[in-house]
């Protein structure tokens, strides 16, 4: 028996506004097509625009400078994604 494939992500929060040089940790879930959660998934984490907004491997961010940024996860090729708003 296989392993039961990811149907969706979902990335929390999904939403966040953080000052210059703060953190947040966000945490992501794996839903197989009934919506339950899988655990042990690798998860790869990306900012769309690192220069605003860089994330590590783990998930936490760190706001660099002013603007909007989409950190982005990905589990066995499904992405879901976070907007990150940063103030000066």
């Amino acid at each position: 028996v296989g392993a039961v494939p990811v149907a969706a992500v979902r990335v929390a929060p999904a939403r966040d506004t953080l000052a210059v040089g703060a953190t947040r940790q966000f945490t992501v879930t794996a839903l197989d097509s009934a919506g339950r959660a899988l655990d042990g998934r690798a998860v790869a984490w990306t900012s769309r625009a690192p220069a605003i907004v860089a994330v590590s491997s783990a998930g936490q961010a760190t706001a660099v400078a002013p603007g909007t940024a989409t950190i982005v996860a990905t589990v066995e090729g499904v992405q879901a994604e976070a907007v990150v708003v940063v103030l000066a």
